[in-house]
């Protein structure tokens, strides 16, 4: 590439020339404001979420988030979220048919195992757990939280352990529909 070549019009006349004073050039307000960082001046896109409380159960504290969804303070409740997820997933799994039927065979072999180190060590019978547990205890639906309860005849749908945790995972809901409408809305 060679040097640029200037036209006759693309020169521009010195600052001296374009304010006789000196000064800068005065700014209509739009620029004026923006410059300033004021809110009437700026999108709305560019602006970060105001600060939240994180959802773990047992967290509580307040961050500020780098997504308009994020919903952990960090990685070390998100990681815990995903353990609980995937107890509540167990749970739900164990609920059904094939669920109850693998944890079955499990505890056979578990009994198996068991006696044969039984008969090894002396010919002990292992003691086996009360085999009348409720399988329909519910757990709540908060993150983090491993509270069950029985669901009572009155409220068979029941989801929370506790008002504050509905109440926590409602709020977060709410927050997030908003947001959706908000951004489909600016398409």
């Amino acid at each position: 590439m060679g040097p640029s070549r200037k036209r006759p019009g693309d020169e521009l006349p010195p600052v001296s020339e374009t304010c006789p004073s000196g000064a800068e050039p005065p700014v209509d307000p739009p620029q004026d404001q923006a410059r300033q960082g004021t809110r009437q001046g700026r999108s709305g896109r560019g602006s970060r979420p105001r600060p939240r409380v994180c959802l773990l159960k047992g967290c509580g504290r307040s961050f500020r988030p780098k997504h308009p969804q994020s919903r952990y303070c960090g990685s070390d409740c998100r990681t815990a979220a995903k353990l609980w997820r995937d107890w509540k997933a167990q749970r739900r799994y164990r609920r059904t048919l094939a669920g109850r039927e693998c944890r079955q065979g499990q505890s056979r072999r578990y009994r198996c195992r068991a006696a044969r180190r039984g008969r090894a060590a002396g010919g002990r019978q292992p003691v086996r757990g009360s085999a009348s547990r409720k399988l329909s205890r519910g757990s709540c639906d908060r993150p983090g939280c491993y509270e069950t309860f029985d669901r009572t005849p009155r409220s068979p749908r029941q989801h929370f352990c506790t008002t504050l945790c509905r109440r926590a995972l409602s709020r977060v809901l709410e927050r997030e529909r908003r947001w959706r409408q908000r951004s489909r809305a600016g398409r």
